[in-house]
């Protein structure tokens, strides 16, 4: 059966403008089984998803995650983690992913896998724009090594304006169970349209 993430390479970064948060599990489950064994993941979510009860009610879910647990998956509140950047939001989560990207290649990980959901930047509107220039400046950023990302928008908590905003920002978005490019981004041609090295 064809997935999404047959059409998805080590290095991509996508949007997923989610309508229901059984469309956001689905497409977390989905790249996490896409993932290499070889890959540290990282999970930026909202903050009733990283209580005590774990990341979802989902067997599906829990299963996965369990099946992953030797190698280490890294469960992180969002808006914590945004937070502590600060009011320089896009400089800090540039050096957060840099540091994580830096430890995963130490402890002998080939790529990274990261998924965040940012519901929480919707009840931050102040943010937006200092995000949107993190989610722009990942697309062009050398890190030590292959990471791909996952970000998603539950378009319901967006404007239109916005959800076009951080469409542009990402080079592929998922849509109607499909990967389509991009139609305001500009890759760097120097990288031949891959963003990550």
């Amino acid at each position: 059966m064809w997935k999404w993430t047959d059409d998805l390479r080590s290095g991509d970064h996508i949007m997923d403008p989610y309508d229901s948060e059984i469309e956001r599990e689905r497409a977390m489950v989905e790249i996490l089984q896409w993932a290499p064994r070889s890959a540290k993941i990282i999970l930026l979510l909202n903050e009733e998803l990283t209580g005590t009860k774990g990341v979802s009610t989902s067997k599906e879910w829990n299963d996965l995650i369990e099946a992953r647990r030797d190698l280490g998956p890294e469960v992180m509140s969002a808006p914590e983690t945004f937070a502590s950047c600060g009011k320089n939001l896009g400089k800090g989560m540039m050096d957060i992913m840099k540091d994580k990207a830096m430890r995963s290649s130490l402890d002998g990980f080939d790529s990274m896998v990261m998924v965040s959901d940012l519901t929480w930047l919707a009840r931050r509107p102040w943010a937006f724009d200092s995000f949107m220039g993190y989610e722009t400046a990942l697309n062009f950023t050398k890190l030590p090594l292959k990471a791909t990302f996952l970000c998603q928008y539950d378009r319901r908590s967006f404007t239109e304006a916005e959800m076009k905003r951080a469409c542009s920002a990402h080079e592929r978005s998922l849509v109607d169970r499909r990967l389509v490019r991009s139609q305001w981004f500009i890759p760097n041609p120097n990288l031949n349209e891959r963003m990550f090295v």
